[in-house]
């Protein structure tokens, strides 16, 4: 059986770059990227609205410590001691919150555990540190939207 060799017309080549264009013209952003900055201080900002109110005894204490620790570690080069005192006091709160928060706790005191370990030595490496204090507000707004670190006033079951 004989094959012909296929050719594409020329006339239909605008037609598929039209098409082409349209195609990833849709996949582009829209206007929806925002700065690090910005996140950073939308996450902020949202912790702040919550956290005020009535919390359990001790949570507001390791809300406000955490808080000047993350600021501190956003606009500075964090330091193995002060990524440690982020990560322990995360683990204080981390045994009041609520159940489905804890895995999220977890991750994040993770990440800090591995900046107290290996501390940013680079502009690009401090952006990483804004954005982790970043998802640290993040979560800590989320568990003030619901449980309020609450489960920590009933005695645990070790």
């Amino acid at each position: 059986m004989k094959q012909f060799p296929v050719r594409f017309p020329v006339r239909f080549s605008p037609l598929i770059l039209l098409i082409m264009l349209i195609l990833q013209s849709g996949c582009l952003p829209r206007g929806e990227t925002r700065s690090l900055d910005q996140v950073y201080q939308s996450s902020k900002q949202r912790f702040y609205a919550r956290s005020e109110g009535d919390l359990p005894s001790g949570v507001g204490e390791d809300l406000k410590t955490i808080a000047g620790n993350l600021e501190q570690a956003a606009h500075t080069p964090a330091s193995g001691p002060l990524a440690s005192q982020v990560a322990k006091t995360l683990e204080t709160l981390t045994f009041k919150a609520g159940y489905t928060s804890r895995p999220a706790f977890g991750e994040i005191i993770k990440q800090w555990r591995a900046v107290e370990a290996h501390p940013p030595q680079s502009s690009r490496s401090q952006s990483s540190i804004t954005l982790l204090a970043s998802r640290t507000f993040s979560v800590l707004a989320s568990e003030l939207g619901g449980v309020r670190f609450s489960l920590g006033d009933r005695e645990m079951v070790q």
